[in-house]
C-alpha cells in the first residue's frame, strides 16, 4: 500500500517539475532591442578610441573588475581606458613594401 502511494507522489513531483526544465527565458523584443543599441554604441565609442564615450555606457556607480584591479565608477573606469585607447589609436602614415612582406608607419 505504501509503494504506490509513495510511487503517486514521485509522479506528481515529476509533473511540476519537468514543465520548470523545459520553459525557455525568452526577452521582450523591445527590450532585447534596447540592449543591442546600447552594446553597439559602446562598441562605436570603444573603436573610435573615445574613452569618455565608452564609459558613458556604464552606470555612475558602476564596478568593473579587471585584471589590473577594481574601477569604482565611471570615471574611474574612463581613466582606465583613456591610455589604452590611447595606445591604439596609432595613425597609419606610410606602407612600404619590403620583398613579400610590408612596413607599416
Amino acid at each position: 500500500m505504501k509503494v504506490p502511494l509513495l510511487l503517486a507522489f514521485a509522479g506528481l513531483a515529476l509533473a511540476l517539475v519537468v514543465p520548470t526544465f523545459v520553459q525557455q527565458n525568452t526577452v521582450d523584443p523591445e527590450v532585447r532591442h534596447q540592449i543591442e543599441a546600447a552594446m553597439t554604441k559602446q562598441e562605436e565609442a570603444y573603436n573610435k578610441y573615445d574613452a569618455a564615450a565608452f564609459a558613458a555606457g556604464f552606470m555612475q556607480q558602476a564596478i568593473e573588475f579587471s585584471p589590473g584591479g577594481v574601477a569604482w565608477s565611471r570615471q574611474e573606469i574612463e581613466q582606465r581606458y583613456v591610455p589604452e585607447l590611447a595606445a591604439h589609436a596609432a595613425k597609419l602614415v606610410q606602407v612600404y613594401a619590403i620583398g613579400s612582406d610590408i612596413c607599416a608607419i
